[in-house]
């Protein structure tokens, strides 16, 4: 999957004074979704106790809506976690790959694929999943387009803006963000796509 980069809504100055990573100072957080439902008393009294915890993407996948509006879900987790810890920093699971139906985001890509969807050689470029029963398509982002890397920094703007999400947590950070499901496209079309993409991360810092 490649390496992790955890993008704080706080200042980057607070992340450099932290110690560096070794098994004296390893540091303590949890990263984790609950497919069905909320956490129960016993759960969010551990996650309550961390310094910081990472929904992932697919929390609350069964839950109404089904597959749907895991912004929603996950804030609202955060907010019972806040309840007992209001010092616990919580941080939405933000993918950089393809549009999952998980959150609402990824059926506004499937709706308006004809710019918000990559597409390669004529294709459109998808990925398949299946998880608790169901089945999925995923469209790839494009970066390319301006109006879908300002939906992905909203995603998370708008979730930290309501109060109760802390940052995110986004996958792809490789040495510089990019992703193998560009693969299929030719070297201009994969550089494009990756200068979008690294131009959102960036705005996913600088919009606050």
């Amino acid at each position: 999957m490649g390496c992790l980069r955890l993008l704080l809504a706080t200042s980057l100055a607070v992340a450099g004074a932290l110690p560096s990573w070794s098994w004296d100072t390893i540091q303590n957080y949890v990263h984790c979704a609950n497919t069905t439902g909320e956490w129960n008393a016993g759960a969010l009294a551990t996650l309550a106790s961390k310094p910081f915890v990472v929904f992932e993407k697919n929390h609350k996948l069964t839950q109404a809506p089904v597959s749907d509006d895991a912004e929603g879900k996950i804030a609202a987790s955060c907010a019972e976690v806040k309840k007992l810890s209001p010092t616990t920093d919580c941080y939405m699971y933000v993918e950089s790959d393809v549009a999952r139906s998980f959150y609402g985001l990824g059926h506004w890509v499937e709706a308006n694929k004809a710019t918000a969807a990559l597409k390669c050689n004529g294709s459109y470029v998808t990925q398949t999943w299946s998880e608790e029963g169901l089945d999925f398509t995923f469209y790839a982002y494009d970066f390319r387009d301006a109006t879908m890397q300002a939906k992905w920094v909203a995603r998370v703007a708008d979730a930290v803006q309501a109060g109760a999400v802390d940052g995110a947590f986004i996958d792809g950070d490789r040495n510089g963000f990019w992703s193998s499901v560009t693969n299929g496209c030719a070297k201009d079309e994969q550089d494009a796509w990756a200068a979008g993409l690294n131009k959102s991360v960036a705005a996913s810092v600088l919009w606050r």
